[in-house]
């Protein structure tokens, strides 16, 4: 009883419909539920109170009276109450509750993993069909906060926590609350299981219809061709069970806007078309490519100052090749100066055929060589 926060319980009442009716620091606080007969709940507030264990178990006690729940149930709720949890749940082939092989429940745990990524990076540009390269800033941010919880009973459950922050209220100058205005992991969240709910809607549509537009429609409300082939390989770990996905919401913040499906589903019946799905699309993805060659190209639109394209011609599948990139201050700057001084360059980017022409998308990591770095190919590197 000892390790239970004080400051998660009141966020837990806070959400759960209780008022806080007065207030002693480092002593207690008493909270009140409106019923029939008012319940009162005496909530301790300092650890090092002699019976700080005791009126604890009180209060727990209490909430299962008001809940008619499980203490162990409301404690993990309450563990949780600052946290969006996920749940990542396969039912396996097993006369053992919750287990399946060990090399499998790895697989299982990355893909869990792979799966908040994704959505992470779907949040941060929503038009990438493949997630690839180094992560942005905040995507990085969101996975080094998400916290790997315990596994739960009867299934292979793995559960993922992602920090919450609590929204205060401002009645001085309240403004209105738009889900765009939410932190970007809320916003990540809530994109997984939009997504995930899109990507089984697509594949219900297209194994009735055996049209792959349904597919399409997925991607670009922010799908990807990674998460199309995760959850093909994750429903593959103890073929023939459902995999599922769920999501409660931290009570200390409420959902603004529309509420995503709580729980998506995907059955084995439709993993054969998603699967078909993949194999179309991942030809057609753009992959990620280290480019070395020459500027041939040099356009930028009048009045434009902060942007501008230009073409190298580079190796792509052993030919040479033009290859259109549009850059930004100050890479354009350095393009400009590369082509002047008839200067190699080294790009990175996302490298797709567009018609007749070659794209490379995202560029980043441009490099200018010195003019007589001039073997057609980078120098390798460690």
């Amino acid at each position: 009883m000892l390790r239970i926060h004080p400051a998660r319980v009141s966020g837990y009442l806070n959400a759960r419909g209780w008022k806080r009716v007065t207030h002693e620091p480092n002593r207690y606080s008493l909270w009140v539920k409106a019923h029939q007969e008012p319940v009162e709940i005496l909530l301790p507030l300092d650890p090092k109170l002699g019976d700080f264990a005791e009126r604890m178990a009180e209060v727990l006690g209490d909430l299962q009276r008001d809940e008619q729940r499980s203490q162990l149930d409301i404690l993990r709720d309450i563990e949780a109450a600052s946290c969006d949890v996920f749940r990542f749940r396969k039912e396996p082939h097993s006369s053992f509750l919750g287990t399946m092989p060990i090399e499998d429940g790895v697989r299982f745990v990355s893909y869990a993993r792979d799966f908040l990524l994704l959505a992470a990076s779907a949040e941060h540009d929503p038009g990438r069909q493949i997630v690839a390269g180094r992560r942005p800033e905040d995507v990085a941010r969101f996975m080094s906060q998400a916290l790997l919880g315990q596994t739960e009973i009867s299934s292979f459950v793995v559960t993922a926590q992602i920090p919450a922050v609590a929204r205060l209220t401002d009645d001085i100058s309240p403004e209105a609350a738009t889900p765009s205005s939410e932190p970007f992991e809320r916003r990540a969240g809530v994109r997984l299981m939009n997504i995930l709910d899109h990507t089984r809607e697509a594949a219900l549509e297209a194994s009735q219809t055996q049209d792959f537009r349904p597919f399409t429609e997925a991607l670009n409300r922010g799908a990807t061709v990674n998460l199309y082939s995760a959850l093909v390989e994750a429903q593959g770990i103890v073929p023939g069970e459902v995999l599922e996905v769920s999501c409660l919401w931290a009570p200390i913040r409420p959902l603004i806007g529309p509420a995503p499906a709580a729980v998506v589903t995907f059955g084995p019946e439709i993993m054969p078309v998603l699967k078909a799905a993949v194999d179309i699309l991942k030809p057609r993805s753009p992959k990620e490519e280290r480019l070395f060659g020459f500027v041939e190209l040099l356009r930028q639109p009048a009045q434009e100052t902060l942007i501008g394209d230009l073409a190298i011609e580079a190796m792509v599948e052993g030919r040479l090749r033009k290859v259109h990139i549009t850059l930004q201050q100050p890479e354009y700057g350095q393009a400009i100066k590369a082509f002047s001084e008839k200067c190699p360059v080294e790009v990175t980017g996302d490298l797709v055929k567009a018609g007749n022409q070659w794209v490379l998308h995202n560029p980043r990591k441009l490099f200018v060589y010195a003019p007589d770095t001039n073997e057609g190919k980078p120098p390798e590197t460690d």
